[in-house]
């Protein structure tokens, strides 16, 4: 498999995605890019936050602008990874998502599945 046709990536200067690509790696940085210029991240049907624990800002913003288009687009799903992330917190601040925590290694790890 080649970068860039199923699978492909989006960082700072390089994107190597192209019409064929259906799994987009990228940065937080660059996903908070795409959604200043498309709010309700139309391109996507799931979006996956892995290590939702190393918070940054931009992670924070991208909560913030993620919760809007999850409210707008029933349709979207929101899957959250993180070994300490705290469900009930994260369940209550993002009305409308179910938590599910699954075991492993040293911590839990926590899938948040918006419906």
């Amino acid at each position: 498999m080649r970068v860039g046709g199923l699978v492909g990536f989006k960082v700072r200067f390089s994107d190597t995605t192209s019409g064929a690509t259906r799994i987009k790696y990228m940065t937080d940085g660059s996903l908070v890019r795409e959604c200043l210029t498309d709010r309700l991240l139309s391109k996507y049907a799931i979006i996956m936050l892995d290590e939702a624990h190393e918070r940054s800002i931009h992670t924070d913003i991208l909560f913030g602008l993620l919760k809007r288009a999850l409210r707008a687009r029933p349709d979207l799903k929101l899957v959250v990874s993180s070994a300490t992330l705290n469900t009930e917190k994260f369940s209550k601040c993002v009305r409308g998502v179910h938590a599910d925590e699954g075991g492993g290694g040293g911590g839990g790890l926590s899938d948040n599945l918006a419906r």
